[in-house]
């Protein structure tokens, strides 16, 4: 990451992809499609071989606007499905009361009566 006082910060398409988390074959597409703003400038002092370096304020924007880092919720939180038996979830449900204030823990479908389950088997 190079940074000067009076140029922007720039990075090369291997830092981009570490900040973005994908690989680099990914990041070259991003400036193909031109999502991403790059410049061109030569590897080293008279060199013909050309290198992009990635302005870190269009990686934020594409991060904005992709939402990358934050959950798909409004509030930026992910949501998780755990799959449980019934006991475990009363210990889960401990647990979580106990260790982790702020975190809720909801069913993600009504409990079954047993009527429903003896209604179909006739």
């Amino acid at each position: 990451m190079k940074k000067n006082d009076e140029t922007p910060i720039e990075v090369t398409i291997r830092e981009a992809a570490t900040m973005l988390g994908v690989g680099q074959p990914f990041v070259r597409v991003l400036l193909r499609k031109g999502t991403l703003t790059s410049r061109l400038t030569p590897i080293y002092e008279g060199a013909r071989v050309k290198k992009h370096l990635i302005l870190v304020s269009s990686l934020v924007g594409y991060m904005n606007r992709e939402r990358l880092g934050a959950g798909p919720r409004p509030d930026g939180r992910n949501k998780y499905v755990l799959y449980l038996k019934v006991g475990e979830s009363e210990v889960l449900r401990d647990f979580i009361e106990a260790n982790l204030p702020g975190v809720s823990l909801t069913r993600a479908n009504p409990p079954k009566s047993r009527e429903d389950d003896e209604g179909g088997a006739e």
